[in-house]
């Protein structure tokens, strides 16, 4: 329900997203708004976002942890949804928030986190990849809205990477 899904992106917003930088919050809540207006004309991509918000913020639902088979789905959903044919398509900002934030469901929701640093090692590369590793400030043209998700997405992959390396 809306209730149920407002109270586990609240969660999630206030946890994780103040430490670890994934989604721009004012963004992110406009569109979860267009979604709750027409949920049909939503973008997969956003959808498997708010899944994993979602997920992250079941874990602190209540103290059993009940929505864990659903959150298990939905982490499921979005690492399939990452796999899907043309990889290369999926390089993407859209993509590599949803990889940190797939990460970081595994990780926390339990689901094979002993290979959280496999996975976070493959998103190194990709964000690389992308050249989220360089200052925007040196590519040339770009606003300073995609300037500012590019430097938090990148100290945010650092950060998933050394916390899963300790955890290895």
């Amino acid at each position: 329900t809306r209730a149920v899904a407002d109270q586990l992106l609240d969660n999630y917003l206030r946890t994780f997203e103040g430490v670890l930088r994934i989604v721009h919050v004012p963004s992110f809540r406009a569109d979860y708004e267009r979604y709750w207006q027409n949920p049909d004309a939503a973008n997969d991509a956003f959808v498997m976002q708010m899944q994993l918000c979602m997920a992250l913020g079941a874990v602190m639902y209540d103290d059993f942890f009940s929505m864990r088979a659903t959150a298990v789905q939905w982490i499921q959903e979005a690492q399939l949804w990452l796999m899907i044919p043309p990889e290369k398509s999926r390089m993407t900002i859209a993509a590599i928030q949803i990889g940190c934030l797939l990460i970081l469901a595994k990780s926390v929701c339990g689901v094979g986190p002993d290979l959280t640093w496999i996975a976070c090692g493959s998103l190194v590369r990709k964000a690389m990849y992308m050249g989220l590793h360089r200052d925007p400030s040196r590519l040339g043209k770009m606003t300073t809205f995609r300037a500012e998700i590019r430097r938090r997405l990148w100290a945010t992959i650092l950060e998933l990477n050394l916390q899963s390396a300790f955890e290895s």
